[in-house]
């Protein structure tokens, strides 16, 4: 099914296991989460590596999106994870109170998509498996010792990637 969207209107939101970060002063392999948002029209891409999905995490990723995008879109459509959800509901969900406040300060809509339906956010899906496939072959056998160093790595072929997508996606 083919679905059209305003310009500015969806960004879907989801996450995916990173790349392993290797902590140098105790030895330890840390795990990061990879945070993509998709702008449903453009398919203008965002992503950044955190060490957790935790509510702070998952919503300092919001702002710099936001901030990435230059804009707010109309409704945000993340995952059901609990930064996000508390309850998940058909057609009544309860949203995690920190993240109804960003919405609110923000003025954007949160509609999650619906519980083991990936389809209801096909974009952001795809764009992740285009991530894993294409950057994280292309940096499997690099070692990363901080989070900084990784995301650095990460914003350079950001763009190809948005590109890469939306020929794709079409």
């Amino acid at each position: 099914m083919h679905r059209v969207f305003e310009p500015g209107s969806r960004v879907e939101i989801d996450y995916c296991d990173g790349i392993d970060i290797f902590e140098p002063t105790t030895g330890e392999i840390l795990k990061t989460e990879l945070f993509v948002g998709v702008l449903c029209h453009s398919r203008y891409t965002f992503a950044e590596f955190s060490l957790t999905q935790k509510s702070e995490d998952f919503l300092r990723s919001h702002v710099r999106m936001f901030e990435y995008f230059g804009g707010v879109p109309q409704v945000a459509s993340p995952d059901n994870l609990k930064s996000a959800v508390t309850k998940a509901h058909r057609y009544d969900p309860v949203l995690n109170p920190a993240y109804t406040k960003l919405a609110e300060y923000y003025d954007v809509g949160i509609l999650p998509a619906q519980v083991r339906s990936p389809k209801h956010k096909a974009i952001v899906e795809r764009t992740i498996q285009i991530f894993q496939r294409w950057f994280y072959a292309k940096v499997r056998h690099r070692t990363f010792t901080s989070l900084v160093e990784l995301n650095a790595c990460l914003q350079r072929p950001l763009v190809k990637v948005g590109v890469t997508a939306t020929f794709l996606l079409r």
